[in-house]
């Protein structure tokens, strides 16, 4: 849990921040960041805009 709070934060700070850049941020191997974006992808808080190389990340706040 603490390491999607972690991620949530990085790409908060930098929507283009890479799955490369924030295994160094976060302190995580390759394989669970991509299991972490892909949680948080399926629960509707994050989603990729664009491509790979030219988009970025988009938060989606949930507001009471």
């Amino acid at each position: 849990m603490i390491n999607r709070v972690n991620i949530i934060k990085a790409i908060h700070k930098n929507s283009k921040v890479s799955k490369r850049e924030l295994e160094e941020i976060v302190g995580l191997s390759a394989t669970a960041i991509d299991n972490n974006l892909d949680a948080l992808k399926d629960m509707r808080l994050i989603e990729r805009v664009g491509s790979a190389k030219g988009g970025h990340w988009k938060i989606n706040y949930i507001l009471p």
